[in-house]
């Protein structure tokens, strides 16, 4: 009987201890969507705790900033910054409805995401998904960790955050907003605890490298072509809708000029006078082979005959 009654009491303070921590971690509900700072998971369940067996997340204690949305059951979802042994940087959690990511980055046990802060620069990040609804963001390459880096820089200062979780070149991206006002005063807290558990980590002899940056790079086919979290740029006037050709396309149109009706000119048929004759396409003039005389000689022979001729004292011609 002692024996049953000690299980049914382990049952139920088991039960008590992990509610408590769902509570810790963001998870009542509650109509009130605000900022909360909250005590790890990890660091929750280790407190008070005699054991010597504690890992350093359970044994030194740590919070993070997290902000819940509770539209319905379905579009909840949870987002928040915590701390990491790795790094004194800290790290995202994405928590999300099991149907938000696809199969293929189940499978393969990460997914990319797209943030931006107040539309000023668009970051991708990869992320490690536990379970079927989270995606953690760590700082494992030296690249990731500057993005990161940056994003909490701009979180402080920022109004909205925009986080697109990418499932395919197919598949339009789920996005989650998540207002920032209230994050700034607890992110201090949140910097704080993050050295803290990052030097109790390398005090106890632990070692972090960088894994190679190709890693976090986000690949072609992760997103939609061309898409992006960045409004997109309206038309001042938008019954104006201008075509832009491709530059191998454009066609320029040149004003039709009609050409002038040119004027037949006259043609001046050759006279042996010696007045204006038309030239023709051999070269001679115009109606030269029609001037011959009876005896077959062209006016040009008559010329050299005429040059032949003696005249008289009263100028007359003398024939011969």
């Amino acid at each position: 009987m002692r024996i049953k009654n000690y299980i049914f009491l382990s049952s139920i303070l088991a039960l008590f201890s992990t509610a408590h921590a769902f509570e810790a971690n963001g998870w009542d509900v509650s109509n009130a969507n605000a900022w909360r700072l909250v005590q790890d998971r990890s660091s929750q369940i280790g407190q008070n705790s005699s054991s010597k067996l504690l890992t350093i997340e359970e044994a030194v204690s740590h919070r993070s900033a997290t902000y819940t949305d509770n539209k319905d059951f379905v579009n909840s979802y949870t987002f928040s910054v915590g701390c990491s042994i790795s790094s004194k940087t800290p790290i995202y959690r994405l928590r999300f409805s099991g149907l938000d990511i696809s199969l293929n980055s189940l499978n393969n046990g990460y997914a990319f995401a797209r943030f931006l802060v107040d539309e000023k620069q668009e970051v991708s990040l990869r992320g490690k998904i536990s379970g079927s609804s989270i995606v953690t963001f760590y700082p494992f390459t030296e690249s990731q960790e500057k993005a990161i880096s940056n994003i909490f820089l701009q979180l402080r200062e920022g109004s909205v955050l925009k986080i697109a979780l990418l499932q395919g070149e197919s598949i339009e991206p789920r996005v989650y907003e998540i207002p920032l006002n209230g994050f700034a005063p607890l992110s201090e807290n949140v910097i704080k605890d993050c050295n803290t558990l990052h030097s109790f980590a390398k005090a106890s002899g632990k070692s972090f490298k960088y894994l190679e940056d190709y890693l976090s790079l986000e690949p072609k086919n992760a997103a939609p072509e061309g898409y992006t979290l960045m409004p997109k740029e309206e038309d001042e006037n938008p019954s104006y809708n201008p075509v832009i050709a491709k530059k191998d396309e454009v066609k320029v149109e040149t004003p039709k000029v009609e050409p002038k009706k040119e004027e037949k000119s006259k043609v001046h048929t050759f006279e042996p006078d010696g007045g204006i004759a038309s030239i023709g396409p051999d070269g001679m003039p115009i109606g030269v082979d029609d001037k011959k005389d009876d005896t077959d000689n062209t006016m040009e022979d008559n010329e050299v005959k005429d040059k032949s001729l003696e005249f008289d004292g009263e100028g007359n011609p003398i024939f011969n």
